[in-house]
């Protein structure tokens, strides 16, 4: 199925089309009192949850390090280089505990972060915010790119899926397009209280409608941690539906469709960031007036080109 995206993991290496701070400056990121400092210094991160919450810490860790002309380095054996090409310095994480800690205010906002960054500083918290990398888009992207195996692995499953599903769907002209449907824990009722809202089926079928009025073929490629609930709502007839792949792989699939319908959390951020496309996502990310919406801010979070839709309205820019 060459027609499916094939080159997007190679073109992962490109510039970001929609980089919205030039790489020269960048006066959004952590202000610094460092001085003049020739020795090399390092920049290491405590990473914390599961793998979209880890691709924000790295990418943090990544513009704020570049930023202040610090070394990024993080432990041999972490989870994201058995995933992506990371190329970055290996450290010791007996070492790494040993230095000055610094965190953020708030987990999926942006703060300008006050450290002495000539001295070797390890990163505490989430650092969910564009703003802590968007001078270095093109360099994550060429970190960013997929272990060969888990290439290979997700064309295999995209292609295999279609097949199977919709047998005579003509590939020649269509348009991908991923959907990931985050629930599971989001749904219990202690993460209902703290603040997370899921996407609704009302903002999914207004997301479609809005690549199915632009294209001619579309078919949507579905990633969720809640399939049954997944299934039950979103239309057979558009849809293909992936199971049985580990998140990883799920999210190589993503990357591979044309755009991406995200609903909420850090997974279906980065697989829209990887496919490079239009993005569609849920305005209310959080529950108003909880705790997690207290440390929650919209534009700090999602990228100035990507569009919002609010659960029961037509689509809008935030």
């Amino acid at each position: 199925m060459s027609t499916v995206r094939v080159t997007v993991l190679a073109e992962q290496t490109k510039d970001h089309p929609n980089n919205p701070i030039s790489n020269e400056s960048n006066t959004d990121l952590a202000h610094t009192n460092q001085s003049s400092v020739h020795k090399p210094v390092y920049l290491c991160v405590d990473f914390n949850g599961r793998l979209g919450n880890q691709m924000f810490e790295f990418a943090s860790l990544l513009g704020i390090a570049r930023h202040h002309g610090m070394t990024p380095a993080i432990p041999k054996d972490s989870q994201l280089r058995n995933i992506f090409n990371v190329n970055v310095t290996d450290i010791d994480k007996e070492i790494s505990s040993g230095f000055t800690h610094i965190g953020q205010m708030r987990d999926c906002a942006f703060d300008p972060i006050s450290a002495d960054f000539g001295s070797n500083l390890t990163m505490s918290g989430y650092f969910q915010s564009w703003r802590y990398f968007s001078n270095v888009f093109p360099e994550l992207r060429k970190q960013f790119t997929f272990k060969d195996d888990i290439v290979k692995r997700a064309r295999l499953a995209l292609e295999s899926s279609i097949q199977s599903q919709h047998p005579h769907f003509s590939l020649e002209n269509a348009t991908f397009v991923g959907v990931h449907v985050r629930r599971g824990d989001f749904v219990e009722a202690h993460m209902i209280q703290f603040g997370y809202a899921v996407g609704s089926e009302g903002y999914l079928f207004q997301a479609m409608d809005h690549f199915r009025s632009k294209y001619k073929s579309v078919m949507f490629i579905v990633c969720s941690n809640d399939m049954e609930w997944t299934k039950e709502t979103l239309p057979h007839q558009v849809s293909t539906f992936i199971t049985g792949q580990e998140a990883e792989v799920d999210m190589a699939i993503l990357s591979l469709c044309n755009h991406v319908i995200m609903t909420v959390g850090s997974y279906g951020w980065w697989s829209a960031w990887l496919a490079g496309g239009t993005t569609i996502y849920q305005i209310q990310q959080t529950i108003p007036g909880t705790d997690l919406d207290k440390r929650f801010n919209l534009t700090d979070y999602m990228l100035p080109d990507w569009i919002g839709m609010n659960q029961n309205s037509a689509a809008g820019a935030h």
